[in-house]
């Protein structure tokens, strides 16, 4: 697998900013200030099923955790699937509710379509939003 890249955003931690709030690509704070994920992805693989017929099938299996000390109201996990020319082939999104502080799961998220087009995918991207 060429292309895998785990992108990770938190919920917005400005002071004065309002719970709520979903922050995309990188945690944001003060300007200087760097802050800690609150979801890591422990493991994670890309999994096909079928090769080489019309029912091929292409998913990426994983375990994420909630590393904060926080209970987090809502966490996504967007994969972006790639092809041998790293252009965008699609992307799918799984979400969980009510995450406690040091939590882990599992995860399955599907390329949406099969056969020819899941034979495309080689690579993908994950990014986790969250909401506290």
């Amino acid at each position: 697998m060429r292309r895998r890249q785990v992108l990770v955003g938190t919920a917005l931690s400005l002071s004065g900013a309002s719970a709520g709030c979903l922050s995309r690509d990188r945690p944001l704070g003060l300007p200087g200030e760097e802050e800690e994920p609150l979801v890591e992805i422990i493991e994670d693989r890309l999994v096909r099923e079928n090769p080489g017929t019309e029912e091929e099938a292409v998913r990426v299996e994983g375990i994420a955790e909630n590393v904060s000390d926080r209970q987090l109201t809502y966490v996504e996990i967007q994969a972006r699937f790639f092809d041998e020319d790293d252009e965008l082939l699609d992307s799918t999104v799984e979400h969980i509710n009510d995450v406690t502080a040091g939590r882990r799961w599992e995860f399955e998220i599907e390329f949406p379509r099969t056969g020819d087009a899941a034979e495309r995918v080689v690579g993908y991207e994950l990014e986790v939003v969250t909401n506290i």
